[in-house]
């Protein structure tokens, strides 16, 4: 796994302004002020893509794009793309797993859905859930790539509102680390 920083400002400002569109918060909008692009390895990628594949074999299936945020407890960002190694810091361990671990070697939260992986289609959604150690100036979240199938099983995914559960980190990739300010 490893970071990019995007210097392409046709990449960036994709990401950016689909940020921007999506952030419907009363309170104003929050400004990205650093954005990360995750690279994993082929296993991680080849395992989506099965994935993708399986979910296909009932209905077409499509990528969303989700945030997902959590708890931060390191600096993230302020040194360059670099992840902790602490089991608390949830931002790091499921960058650097790829949702196979979220915190304290657990494989999924527990939420109002059930056991899952939790993520929001509104980064403003997603902000709620955000918390960041008191050393960074940033705020810290990932965008998401999920595989969506047409039929949903709630065994599998659950869309309910604005946020949308797996039950299997094949179905969800961390994309980007986005640092931001509000």
């Amino acid at each position: 796994m490893s970071f990019t920083c995007l210097r392409f400002p046709v990449q960036q400002r994709c990401v950016v302004r689909e940020w921007n569109s999506k952030w419907l918060s009363q309170e104003g909008s929050a400004l990205v002020e650093k954005l990360y692009e995750i690279s994993y390895p082929a296993s991680i990628s080849d395992a989506r893509d099965k994935y993708q594949q399986g979910s296909q074999s009932t209905g077409q299936a499509h990528i969303l794009r989700t945030f997902h945020a959590t708890q931060c407890i390191c600096d993230m960002g302020t040194k360059g793309p670099i992840l902790c190694k602490w089991t608390s810091c949830s931002i790091c361990n499921v960058v650097s797993s790829a949702f196979r671990c979220v915190a304290f070697g657990a494989p999924y939260n527990i939420g109002r859905q059930g056991k899952g992986l939790y993520s929001s289609r509104n980064p403003a959604s997603a902000d709620r859930l955000a918390t960041s150690c008191l050393s960074s100036p940033y705020r810290v979240m990932i965008a998401c790539d999920v595989v969506l199938p047409q039929n949903l099983d709630k065994s599998t995914t659950v869309v309910a509102g604005d946020r949308v559960v797996v039950r299997v980190p094949d179905a969800i990739t961390p994309r980007f680390v986005v640092m931001y300010t509000k």
